[in-house]
């Protein structure tokens, strides 16, 4: 039988994959929720998915995520997600100032993943 049943297994399971994998979350709960929407303002503004070395020198995750994935990938999943929020008929987008929301953010992501990319090729920075 294996450890891991979804969501709705057993607690007692998770907690040994956890231990197992020498994970530390208080519960299951805990896990999803912190990949989740975060709601908490005290946040807001402080980073949440870094491990604490990467806390402590941020060009790790960096240099993984461009291990991982090449500059012209991360432009076309940008793109596909813009054009299936901005013309997708399940879109979020219901209105044209929200479109217009959605393609200023795309645009201002790929502007960020590019600057990142640059300094990730560079030494000096």
């Amino acid at each position: 039988m294996s450890i891991i049943r979804g969501l709705h297994g057993k607690t007692a399971d998770f907690n040994r994959l956890l231990t197992l994998f020498k994970l530390k979350f208080p519960s299951p709960l805990t896990l999803f929720v912190m990949r989740s929407l975060n709601n908490h303002p005290e946040w807001h503004n402080q980073p949440l998915r870094l491990s604490e070395d990467e806390l402590k020198n941020p060009r790790l995750t960096i240099e993984n995520f461009f291990e991982c994935y090449h500059l012209q990938e991360v432009r076309q999943t940008l793109w596909n997600w813009m054009v299936e929020i901005v013309s997708s008929s399940r879109s979020i987008s219901q209105d044209g100032q929200q479109r217009n929301d959605h393609i200023y953010f795309y645009e201002k992501m790929e502007s960020l993943v590019e600057a990142v990319f640059l300094i990730n090729q560079r030494s000096d920075l």
